[in-house]
């Protein structure tokens, strides 16, 4: 296959054209925002354009809108924030706050949170998913404490495609702690109505649905916003986020979504997904890692001889709780090596796809995802993300044969 086949969509989405053009378009703007004359009345009202869109875009009238650098700042800021508005507000600032999250969140979370109880600015509870990849409510609701300010747990898993109802999993949590959830995966590709979603904040990235790489945005709930201090010192953006705006990223926003929007308002978004995985189970031997789970899975797996090779699909059986644009898998193979298979499909097929660990496992980069979720040495070394585009009509044509390269491919391969 000559042409190139890009199944890592989820690790970045390639910038749509109208972007392209919008930020080169931008770049010959060279009046600063923050000064006021004449020349800084177009930059200003672009800035103010942009809102709007993202506001009905995304149903966001309750909402500040911040500009970030991306969801991983996103993410660490709105922490931060909350770390020092107890520290200098909080009336019982000599306890640490204390902070829910899950272990299957973003690195940008979990490692922060590691960093700031280190140094004893706060203390934190993380909570297992379950077999497919979500957090159940109870569990979620039982981690909170007394002293509880801040619950955060992610839309949409990276990895997995695993989606979490978070509207359901906030409800019945109290007022006076903020919930935000990391919406990376979800803003994008589904209509969502943030007034609606039962948080106080979300965070998202822009370059995972066609904008640029390095620009994201931070929503926070007006009536919270005030309150919080800011953890970037500047006056921008209410004195929250300081820094000279970004004006050909924020431009770009005017273009984007309104196409984004008619994209999220296409039918049969699950039907690609569906296809391939019909198309695995009638060829291959199959089956689902929930049904794998269990009482002394990981040594009973990881000690089973592999005498035919087999496929393992992490999928919901609810198709509404995973990502349509997602399907992860693990073949088992003698010689299976996911890395190995990434490289070769790439350099000798032109398909690219994601890995969620490296198959040596011992490696410390492994992922975390998979180890909250137990999966076996076996298993792990066969995992490949496979995140495509629902636009491509090549893929969509031949979604079929391109899985059969990549699992015949995977099977055939010998570890050198």
């Amino acid at each position: 296959m000559s042409k190139i086949i890009y199944l890592d969509n989820n690790g970045n989405y390639p910038a749509l054209n109208c972007v392209k053009a919008e930020i080169t378009q931008w770049l010959s703007y060279y009046s600063n925002p923050s000064t006021n004359n004449k020349l800084t009345k177009s930059v200003q009202k672009r800035i103010a354009d942009a809102k709007k869109v993202v506001e009905k875009f995304s149903g966001s009238s309750q909402f500040e809108c911040i500009f970030t650098s991306g969801a991983s700042e996103s993410n660490s800021i709105i922490i931060l924030s909350h770390v020092l508005t107890w520290r200098t507000k909080s009336k019982k600032s000599r306890t640490l706050p204390h902070f829910v999250s899950s272990s299957i969140e973003h690195k940008s979370i979990l490692l922060l949170l590691e960093r700031l109880k280190l140094a004893k600015l706060l203390d934190f509870t993380l909570v297992q998913p379950n077999s497919l990849g979500q957090i159940e409510r109870k569990k979620l609701h039982s981690a909170i404490k007394k002293n509880t300010v801040f619950i955060t747990c992610m839309a949409a898993n990276n990895e997995l495609g695993a989606i979490n109802n978070i509207p359901t999993l906030f409800k019945g949590i109290r007022k006076s702690i903020f919930r935000h959830t990391d919406m990376v995966q979800l803003f994008g590709k589904y209509r969502l109505n943030l007034n609606k979603y039962n948080i106080d904040g979300a965070s998202l990235s822009l370059h995972k649905f066609g904008g640029p790489m390095g620009f994201g945005l931070l929503f926070i709930r007006k009536t919270i916003f005030p309150k919080l201090v800011g953890p970037i010192g500047g006056t921008q953006q209410g004195g929250f986020r300081g820094g000279t705006e970004n004006i050909p990223y924020i431009s770009c926003l005017t273009k984007l979504l309104p196409i984004i929007q008619k994209r999220i308002n296409s039918k049969n978004k699950h039907s690609i997904r569906n296809r391939m995985i019909k198309f695995i189970r009638g060829h291959y031997t199959t089956h689902n890692f929930c049904d794998l789970t269990g009482k002394g899975m990981n040594s009973n797996q990881d000690k089973k001889k592999i005498d035919q090779p087999d496929i393992v699909l992490f999928n919901s059986p609810r198709t509404k709780d995973q990502l349509y644009n997602t399907l992860y898998l693990a073949i088992r193979t003698k010689d299976m090596c996911n890395m190995k298979v990434r490289d070769y499909l790439g350099k000798h097929k032109n398909i690219f796809i994601g890995i969620g660990s490296a198959c040596n496992t011992s490696n410390k980069k492994a992922s975390h995802v998979l180890s909250s979720l137990n999966v076996p040495k076996s298993i792990k070394k066969g995992i490949l993300r496979i995140s495509f585009d629902i636009h491509d009509k090549y893929f969509e044509r031949n979604c079929e044969k391109i899985m059969k390269t990549i699992i015949d491919t995977s099977i055939n391969f010998k570890s050198n």
